[in-house]
């Protein structure tokens, strides 16, 4: 069963049907007696559609596979013009010569008698018998470059949007462990121990970051454990324990999201969080559901440094938005809110 299909794709059998449908097309069509059909007047009227199908085929290709991509899409409409004309002219009189030499003589005697002379036929009705066919050639033709042509950007957009999402992948782990770097070298000259332990949270990262973060995308518990990595160094460097509070509810189990969404949005927040503050300064949530997750980072926000935040964030924050936009088709995903005490991030994420 699965020839068939196969065999249909070859091109040479879809020209093969094609032909076969235009002669039984026209053979049934110049059927006007209906009431008294034979097989004398089937084998006529093969005889007589057979003889033209060459001229049909002729006109067909040529028109579809050199006057249309040499002249007409090229915009040299002059040119294909002259040439349809000239060509269309050639196509009726072999036409005509066919039917007034072979088929006339042949089996219709009596048009012979009507019409003795070589040029006493009407041109419309062997135009239009000629250029239906060609016509029918032509739209398939287009059709099929037409769809050649939109694969062809499909593929192109598609290969842009992996080539730029690969970009913006690599722009986001030089940018994190540039300012990991600078938190453990703080750690180094003011707890030692402490900065042993911040290497090896850092090492775990770069582990995620090296092995999982170039693909499409990661488990969501790897996701995760890799933001409570970064967490528990920013929680190091502060030496504040209960600054940061981070509440998972429902099951990453078998979820799969792109990576590196999370960690911008929490890196802003400790950078322009207000670090002075007695109670919880970065209020962070994930809630687990069965088609989405939705990810909230709230903190409150540095007086002393009163900052555009959304613009001033670095590349991290619009490099999400941009790899949003691209992932998923500009679906309103991601929500910012500064009211000047508290900043507010709200991304929801499908599966």
């Amino acid at each position: 069963m699965e020839k068939v299909p196969r065999l249909l794709r070859n091109k040479i059998v879809q020209h093969f049907v094609f032909w076969l449908f235009v002669l039984f097309f026209q053979v049934t069509r110049s059927n006007h007696n209906f009431v008294n059909f034979s097989l004398e007047i089937l084998y006529k009227l093969l005889f007589e559609h057979i003889l033209l199908l060459p001229v049909l085929m002729a006109a067909s290709y040529f028109t579809a596979y050199c006057l249309f991509p040499n002249f007409f899409f090229k915009k040299q409409y002059f040119k294909f013009s002259f040439f349809l004309v000239i060509s269309a002219t050639i196509f009726i009189f072999s036409m005509r010569a066919i039917l007034f030499f072979i088929v006339f003589p042949k089996i219709y005697p009596a048009i012979n008698k009507s019409f003795p002379g070589f040029m006493q036929f009407n041109i419309i009705q062997h135009l239009f018998y000629t250029y239906t066919t060609v016509a029918v050639m032509v739209m398939i033709k287009v059709t099929r470059q037409w769809n050649v042509t939109q694969k062809k950007q499909e593929l192109l957009v598609q290969q842009n949007l992996k080539s730029e999402l690969t970009l913006l992948r690599s722009q986001i782990s030089p940018h994190f462990l540039f300012n990991t770097l600078n938190n453990i070298a703080y750690l180094t000259k003011k707890d030692p121990e402490l900065s042993y332990f911040s290497i090896v949270k850092l090492s775990e990262m770069l582990r995620y970051l090296l092995y999982e973060s170039g693909n499409e995308k990661v488990l969501l518990q790897n996701e995760i454990n890799c933001l409570k990595n970064y967490i528990d160094l920013q929680i190091m460097r502060l030496q504040k324990p209960d600054f940061v509070k981070f509440v998972v509810t429902g099951s990453p189990e078998n979820k799969f999201i792109p990576p590196m969404l999370f960690i911008p949005f929490v890196e802003n927040a400790f950078k322009h969080g207000n670090k002075e503050t007695e109670s919880t300064g970065i209020d962070i949530s994930l809630q687990i559901f069965e088609k989405h997750l939705e990810f909230k980072v709230t903190n409150f926000l540095n007086q002393n440094k009163l900052i555009d935040l959304p613009q001033a964030s670095g590349i991290g924050i619009p490099n999400v938005k941009r790899r949003l936009d691209l992932l998923y088709a500009n679906q309103p995903l991601l929500s910012i809110v500064n009211d000047g005490s508290l900043f507010k991030v709200k991304l929801v994420v499908p599966f």
